[in-house]
């Protein structure tokens, strides 16, 4: 028996050969399936347009007088139908065009004379408040006065028992009170339905200021009324201080006075008052400050601030010259190139300390 030896290369070809015909076999194949499936599907779409033709011939054909009939038959039942409800219901008459302006000005005029009733009707009640002597001021309770009489302050107030409570102005009362010079604040509120509180408060006078004639000072250095006969008398009279000042510079005066003020409280803070009563505080030239003193009364110079140590000082000296027995005439602080420096002129000779 003879056995051929294939080489690998004749194999590989024999190999390449048989999978490009089965291949092609393949394909083959493939497309009969692929024709047979496309053939079945134009038969099948062939078959359904026939069936859809049939349908509409017999829908439009034959049937065509017995739709007609039915429908013939549906529209009479619609028109039945329609004819029952218009029996049932009356019918409703259109609006015109122009009613809808009339109805939008009937409530226009409406809301109108509804404004005008309330408006009516506040005044109505305006004028029986205002008028009615159930509301008429029969109590009139008046806080904080001390120097002042009720009666003072009711007639400053300008208004009396009587006047309706609700016809009076209270900020113009309030600015009335006010004008008042011994009154530097108030407040007015009414309490229904027939009384009226008054809380002022009053000026308390530290000090006269002397010009031509004396005037009242208050505690802020405010000078608020001329003196007269009946207001009380403080201790203290500030002199040097002309009208010119007053009228041409009011806030540097009160600075004046109040410097002033200040001086008087550490003179009776530091004791002095207790050796030699302060009568008079008089500004000089300068802008310093002297002092008259005692019941026989002398001179001190304080010259300008700050006086805190020259009044403790002064006090040390007062009791000195006290126990001694002597009366000064004038005593200086006023030495600016030495404060620690005292000078005291005695009646008849001069001491240094």
């Amino acid at each position: 028996m003879t056995v051929f030896r294939r080489s690998k290369r004749e194999t590989a070809v024999r190999h390449s050969k048989n999978r490009r015909v089965a291949d092609e076999e393949s394909v083959r194949v493939e497309g009969r399936e692929n024709r047979k499936t496309a053939r079945q599907n134009v038969i099948q779409k062939r078959r359904n347009r026939k069936r859809t033709a049939g349908f509409e011939k017999e829908s439009f054909g034959g049937n065509r007088k017995k739709t007609f009939a039915k429908r013939m038959v549906d529209a009479n039942v619609e028109n039945s139908s329609e004819e029952t409800e218009e029996k049932k219901s009356p019918s409703v008459p259109k609006m015109p065009k122009a009613m809808p302006f009339v109805y939008g000005t009937l409530r226009f005029m409406a809301v109108l004379a509804c404004i005008a009733a309330v408006v009516w009707g506040g005044k109505l009640v305006y004028d029986y408040a205002t008028t009615s002597s159930y509301f008429a001021v029969q109590h009139i309770e008046i806080e904080g006065n001390n120097r002042l009489s009720n009666a003072k302050v009711v007639g400053a107030a300008g208004f009396a028992a009587g006047d309706n409570i609700f016809s009076l102005d209270l900020v113009k009362v309030e600015h009335n009170l006010m004008m008042q010079p011994w009154i530097v604040n108030a407040k007015v509120r009414q309490q229904l339905p027939k009384t009226v509180i008054i809380d002022i408060v009053e000026r308390k006078p530290e000090m006269l200021v002397l010009f031509d004639v004396p005037y009242l000072v208050d505690e802020t250095g405010e000078i608020f009324k001329r003196w007269a006969i009946g207001d009380p008398l403080p201790d203290c009279v500030v002199t040097g201080i002309s009208k010119r000042e007053i009228l041409e510079d009011i806030e540097g005066a009160q600075k004046i006075i109040l410097d002033a003020i200040s001086l008087r409280d550490r003179y009776y803070s530091t004791g002095n008052q207790r050796y030699a009563k302060l009568y008079e505080i008089h500004r000089e030239i300068d802008g310093g400050f002297s002092l008259s003193v005692g019941d026989n009364p002398f001179y001190i110079k304080m010259g300008k601030p700050p006086f805190r140590k020259k009044l403790s000082r002064l006090a040390q000296l007062l009791r000195k010259i006290g126990k001694e027995g002597k009366q000064p005439q004038i005593v200086y602080f006023d030495n600016e190139k030495r404060p620690d420096r005292v000078t005291v002129k005695m009646k008849f000779s001069t001491e240094n300390q």
